[in-house]
């Protein structure tokens, strides 16, 4: 009965590697990225023979060729998505405690206080709790009389808001509450009930500092930082930063939304250029920042520090990206710690191989630790 299990779970496993590898392929091929003079067929053949024999599946050169493009050099140390999402991350990061340590309701028990958006209202498993995790009861009344004192707030899902999906910002009107983008929808009891989830949380919106406000003043402008929590000696560090954002008039930082990457690198200096989702590349944000001028993110360290400490909490996660900000005062801030489906291409786009010198330590664990594949599976 055990064997046929396990042979259940790796024919399943293998079979979401499939799917999600054709996925990432149609991906990059929708891209269709330009191959470079300098990006021979030598190259090309090299890079499918390394990174398919890592993976046990067939790997795009494509993802070289989009990586190179942008970066104007070629290295096989770039990172194809289709092998990121199949085999490191589900090797590196356990499955199983996904959801528990993404869900944003307990980012208040587990982090120190103030570190993050301060939350007004929490939805747990359809009940109502205040931001101190006493049960509330809510009508339209209540909901009213709780929001008073707030001219805006955010609303979103606790679990899952990679890419800024169902993020809504909604504006105080009298004693009605519109959403930013569609004035018939009004936040009410009635709304809170229609979400598509039954877990969410509304918070307060964050004041973000000079800094970011000047490259976008109506999205909150966070930078994402990767880290990683060494296999070998269990101490966490930054692999990669970048500046995420949003465009013109939108209220979130994600590239879905039209928002564009900047590479940081470890004394808080921007690219020359940043990246959009389809690979393109600008010199200039929004029509107000000009990135050929030197631009510094203040309190580099400071924010690595803060990432660090939040990383280390993750005991089940080695991989994580954290979406940090100083907020008006020049207080590091979070917004969200993401441990599954982090966005890499961004990463290497603008900074170049996604581990740096932990590579090979990465890469020897992932091989030597298949299992952990199938180990991590719910059937």
């Amino acid at each position: 009965m055990i064997n046929l299990k396990n042979i259940l779970k790796q024919y399943l496993v293998q079979r979401r590697a499939s799917l999600i590898t054709k996925g990432y392929n149609n991906k990059i091929t929708s891209l269709q990225p330009k191959l470079p003079d300098f990006l021979s067929k030598e190259e090309e053949q090299i890079y499918i023979q390394y990174w398919s024999k890592i993976v046990n599946h067939k790997i795009k050169s494509d993802w070289l060729r989009f990586y190179s493009n942008s970066l104007g050099y070629t290295d096989s140390k770039l990172v194809p998505e289709s092998a990121y999402y199949t085999f490191i991350e589900p090797i590196l990061n356990n499955a199983l405690f996904n959801s528990a340590y993404a869900d944003k309701n307990i980012y208040d028990i587990m982090y120190p206080e103030g570190l993050f958006p301060k939350t007004i209202i929490r939805c747990i498993n359809g009940n109502y709790f205040d931001h101190a995790y006493k049960p509330l009861t809510l009508d339209d009344a209540a909901l009213t009389n709780i929001l008073k004192s707030y001219s805006k707030v955010i609303v979103k899902p606790s679990i899952d808001t990679g890419g800024g999906q169902m993020v809504d910002l909604y504006l105080k009107n009298g004693m009605k509450w519109i959403k930013e983008k569609d004035q018939t929808n009004h936040l009410n009891m009635k709304c809170l009930k229609s979400l598509a989830t039954k877990d969410f949380l509304i918070q307060t919106v964050s004041d973000q500092c000079n800094f970011t406000k000047k490259f976008n003043p109506s999205s909150l402008n966070t930078l994402r930082i990767l880290t990683y929590r060494s296999v070998k000696t269990e101490k966490v560090y930054v692999l990669q930063r970048i500046l995420r954002v949003g465009a013109e008039g939108e209220a979130v930082d994600n590239s879905r939304a039209g928002g564009v990457a900047i590479g940081v690198n470890h004394k808080g200096l921007l690219n020359k250029y940043g990246t959009f989702k389809n690979g393109s590349k600008t010199n200039v944000i929004n029509g107000r920042i000009d990135l050929n001028e030197e631009h510094y993110f203040p309190s580099i360290k400071s924010i690595e520090q803060k990432a660090i400490e939040i990383a280390e909490k993750n005991i089940h996660h080695r991989i994580l990206g954290l979406d940090m900000f100083l907020d008006n005062k020049n207080k590091v801030r979070c917004i969200e710690v993401n441990n599954f489906g982090n966005e890499i291409s961004f990463f290497q786009l603008n900074n170049g191989p996604l581990f740096n010198e932990h590579f090979t330590e990465i890469i020897d664990y992932c091989c030597a630790n298949r299992s952990k594949m199938f180990d991590n599976y719910i059937l």
